[in-house]
């Protein structure tokens, strides 16, 4: 899925930049110390090792496209394999959506250079955001709406 969503960028003429083996050594270690459960082994993916008691999550198949507004715009790291996939960091974040709209629903993380938020997509229909995408998400309207019904 990497490479696709790389030929998607060059398609719609967006900028995009796969990270060095060191600068993504860094965001690991950044999600291992903010997100990551001590002694956690991995497993079938990166949401196996999560503090998910410290995320805020939905199951629901389209939860996924709710992360638009949180992303607008903005410069996002994206990967879909947490030890062996490349790192891409996507000028604009809100082109992700409109890949992701067309493509087989496979497992999606998100994180900014900071390691400010953690956001994610997993195989059972789960989006979950940690850090400050968590306060986000719990404000979010189709969030509030899907939990009042």
């Amino acid at each position: 899925m990497e490479q696709e969503l790389i030929d998607y960028y060059k398609k719609i003429d967006l900028d995009y930049y796969i990270l060095t083996a060191e600068e993504k050594n860094h965001i690991k270690q950044m999600i291992e110390r903010l997100y990551i459960r001590k002694n956690a082994k991995y497993g079938f993916s990166l949401f196996d090792m999560l503090k998910i008691e410290e995320s805020v999550a939905v199951n629901f198949y389209d939860s996924w496209s709710w992360i638009n507004d949180f992303i607008k715009d903005k410069k996002v790291i994206v990967f879909f394999d947490y030890k062996e996939g490349q790192y891409i960091e996507l000028s604009n974040g809100s082109a992700f959506i409109e890949f992701y709209d067309n493509c087989p629903k496979d497992e999606f993380y998100m994180t900014d250079t900071e390691g400010n938020y953690l956001l994610g997509y997993n195989h059972s229909h789960c989006l979950f955001a940690m850090g400050i995408a968590a306060d986000w998400l719990e404000s979010e309207d189709n969030y509030i709406n899907f939990y009042k019904q």
